[in-house]
């Protein structure tokens, strides 16, 4: 019999940045000031030197778009001159100046919102008909260049799929998984290719940009490259950054920062400076006419802070965390549904980080999810529960999940000696068949149905489950294998045939199942729901009294310790009422008064309660304890 002690509550932080997040995804709009400068020293060579003009042209600046909106603008120069502004740049030009050193800055106050383009309907991929002012955003470059290696890793993710933005979004996603974003001094301060970046598998922001950019022109989907600056919580700063453009026909340039893994959306904290073909492009350019004398020239330098956030972001996801199962081993592993509803009617991507968790079974602390208008999708993950010193105990985790604008959905986890284990087999199997992965085509020419064979079953029963297959097309297929959870039954259907297969399980949850057809490349989906009762096992835990003298009263303790919700306890001792719980689940104790007198004989205990539908248990124990120095006249009584 495991003694179990307590309940104790653990809080265990996921060891990552996303654990003390220090962002403004969740506000509505933020005021940015920004200042854009540079210097520039003229430097003599020769005798005679004589400086007839300077123009530097600033191409990095802000413009005003669905998410940026310019709210005051400032330019200064020293020596002083006039600015101009053109489309394309801003121009500090200095005719038969001083030669001395040149410096500029230009000072701007940018509100940005939380703004989402709304793609409403289904664009169909690949694209036909491009306008040729787009083509041109589908062609490799210096840095953003396209070979064969990037050619078959971008089809690869995008075989099958026909959906435009779910196209986009799987290249966003794959280069965010799949690329390490690392500072290494051989890229931070040259941009590598993409085709470099693909090889060797890590970069700084604009390799990664580059590679998305890249795969995509590969599918003949128009991308661009833009520059910013973003707040990071790497310094929890400003710094400058990369992401990408993509093309979407009747709803223009899309945002994707495959860093951030923001994708169709970006948080309030990105400025836009520029876009363009390829991430090589220049920021600043210098023009002097001169005589001996020669202009050197500095990096531009962009700063900003934020002066004020307000409101707070849209909800435009419901998502819900639920452990699949709630009770579990030591070392067990525990499978987690996320399910998410997208609450808009139009596509949505959203990525989910941990921040509160058990251990993490694969290390992946986020994952992301693209969702067509309205729709509903689970995601999963494996976490496992730590091995304690002390066994003897019921601990309980928190799990808690947040979305990119951080709303957060927690639920809890517990885990001691008393409850089943799982392992890897049976986790991913369970996984696999509440969401199978979602092939390109259905299987059309079969119609499959399943439902549990009654209303719930208990957590040790063998549950049946019953499919019909039909045949609904004009086809004899072979080889049908029906498969749920690890177990599949291959058969062969004719036209307008039908098939019942029963299936036999032990659930030991409840939830949404799925039952799969499967024929060559195709499959069909079955969804079922099984409700499952845990049968309750009941610990009834007696204090250990040796003795008792016949005139002493002694406190005893009764520990009552239940791995399942258990309603309408009654405690009976030697058939009289001592305890009455309407419901328990975990630990309770009762402390009783003994009387020495009483206890002569055994004391029958006897505990009835009930399950979640209803079901009497039944449990009986006594207590035992040698009472010492009885009395005589006692003892009399006692011999009859």
């Amino acid at each position: 019999m495991v003694d179990i002690k307590k309940i104790i509550l653990l809080l265990l932080l996921v060891p990552a940045v996303y654990a003390n997040m220090d962002n403004y995804n969740n506000y509505n709009s933020i005021l940015i000031d920004l200042n854009v400068s540079s210097t520039a020293d003229s430097d003599v060579t020769g005798s005679n030197p004589r400086l007839d003009l300077v123009n530097i042209s600033v191409l990095f600046f802000p413009r005003d778009n669905y998410m940026q909106k310019i709210i005051s603008e400032k330019f200064y120069s020293d020596p002083s001159t006039n600015a101009k502004k053109s489309e394309d740049s801003i121009a500090f030009i200095w005719k038969n100046p001083e030669i001395k050193k040149y410096s500029f800055s230009t000072v701007y106050g940018i509100n940005t919102f939380n703004s989402i383009i709304k793609v409403n309907n289904k664009i169909k991929f690949p694209l036909t008909n491009l306008e040729k002012e787009l083509a041109k955003y589908t062609v490799p470059t210096e840095y953003i260049d396209v070979n064969d290696a990037i050619k078959r890793q971008a089809a690869e993710i995008a075989e099958g799929e026909d959906d435009y933005y779910k196209v986009v979004f799987k290249l966003a996603d794959w280069v965010n998984k799949n690329i390490n974003y690392s500072l290494n001094t051989l890229t931070e301060e040259v941009v590598e290719k993409s085709s470099w970046v693909l090889e060797n598998k890590y970069g700084v922001c604009d390799e990664l940009t580059n590679l998305f950019i890249s795969m995509a022109r590969s599918l003949g989907i128009p991308a661009r490259f833009v520059t910013g600056t973003v707040y990071t919580n790497l310094g929890y700063a400003f710094q400058n950054h990369g992401w990408a453009e993509v093309y979407f026909p009747g709803y223009g340039w899309i945002p994707f920062d495959v860093t951030f893994a923001e994708y169709g959306w970006l948080d309030p904290s990105h400025v836009k400076l520029s876009d363009s073909f390829d991430s090589g492009s220049p920021s600043i350019s210098y023009m002097w006419k001169s005589y001996n004398v020669n202009l050197n020239t500095n990096d531009l330098l962009i700063e900003a802070k934020v002066a004020n956030a307000t409101g707070s972001a849209e909800k435009i996801v419901d998502f819900r965390v639920k452990p699949i199962f709630e009770e579990v081993n030591f070392g067990s592993l525990v499978p987690v549904e996320l399910n998410v509803k997208n609450l808009k009617p139009y596509y949505v991507a959203m990525t989910f980080k941990i921040k509160k968790a058990p251990g993490i079974y694969n290390g992946t602390t986020s994952k992301s999810i693209v969702l067509a208008p309205n729709e509903e999708k689970p995601l999963y993950w494996i976490f496992y529960a730590p091995v304690m010193e002390d066994k003897n105990y019921i601990y309980i985790s928190e799990i808690e999940v947040i979305d990119n604008f951080n709303y957060a959905e927690e639920s809890k986890v517990k885990y001691a000696s008393i409850y089943d284990s799982y392992d890897l087999n049976s986790v991913t199997s369970l996984i696999n068949s509440l969401a199978p992965e979602q092939k390109k085509e259905l299987l059309s020419d079969v119609s499959i149905t399943c439902n549990a064979s009654k209303e719930y079953f208990y957590s040790d029963e063998m549950a049946l489950v019953y499919c019909k297959i039909e045949s609904t097309g004009n086809k004899i297929l072979k080889d049908i294998n029906i498969c749920l959870l690890a177990e599949c039954k291959k058969i062969d259907l004719s036209i307008a045939e039908s098939r019942n297969i029963i299936f036999s399980y032990t659930f030991k949850t409840s939830g949404n199942y799925m039952a799969i057809a499967k024929h060559e490349d195709l499959e069909k989906y079955s969804k079922f729901y099984i409700k499952v009762i845990k049968k309750p096992i009941v610990i009834l835990k007696i204090q250990n009294i040796s003795e008792i003298n016949y005139n002493e009263i002694k406190n005893m303790t009764l520990e009552i310790v239940t791995n399942a919700k258990i309603n309408n306890l009654t405690l009976k001792l030697s058939k009289h009422d001592a305890a009455s719980i309407d419901e328990l689940e975990g630990r309770y104790v009762l402390t009783l008064q003994l009387k020495g007198k009483n206890l002569l004989k055994e004391m029958p205990i006897d505990l009835k309660y009930k399950d979640e539908v209803g079901k009497y248990y039944f449990l009986s124990n006594s207590i035992d304890i040698k009472v010492i120095n009885i009395p005589w006249y006692r003892r009399f009584f006692m011999l009859e």
